[in-house]
């Protein structure tokens, strides 16, 4: 069955909105460890524009305090899909348009470009899902600021 309403979003998503009163965590909910604060990118990623996301996202999302340990095969994935998508892109430019389209290419890219966009979502990492985040500001800044606005 289809899940239905909004999607929520992750614990230090929740925490980074504002209002942890609104966000209470379920009883029951497992607790997650955050992710280490440096990490090398995996090996599966290869030296090409999929590394190059994850040297960039990684650093960011870690601070922030969204990136949990159960969340870095999401970002693995979704640096491969950049990683991918950034290849299939440049044999596109080099054998042209009438090429790339009977190779598939651009349908392969159309496919890549929304497991793209809905990885982003999972990471936060779209506008529409980061909405209403105060980015720049660090957890203990966020949380003596709630306990006034809330």
């Amino acid at each position: 069955m289809a899940q239905r309403g909004n999607k929520g979003h992750p614990d230090g998503l929740k925490l980074l909105l504002g209002s942890p009163q609104r966000f209470q965590k379920a009883k029951g909910d497992p607790e997650l460890h955050p992710a280490p604060a440096s990490c090398g990118a995996p090996s599966s990623l290869g030296h090409g524009q999929g590394r190059k996301e994850w040297q960039r996202l990684y650093p960011e999302l870690q601070a922030a305090g969204i990136l949990m340990l159960t969340d870095l095969r999401t970002l693995e994935t979704y640096c491969s899909i950049i990683g991918q998508l950034a290849t299939l892109m440049r044999k596109a430019r080099e054998v042209g348009t009438d090429e790339a389209i009977r190779r598939r290419y651009l349908h392969a890219i159309s496919i890549l470009r929304t497991q793209q966009r809905q990885y982003a979502g999972e990471l936060g990492l779209s506008p529409a899902s980061r909405r209403g985040v105060k980015r720049g500001e660090s957890k203990k800044e966020a949380s003596a600021a709630s306990r006034y606005f809330t």
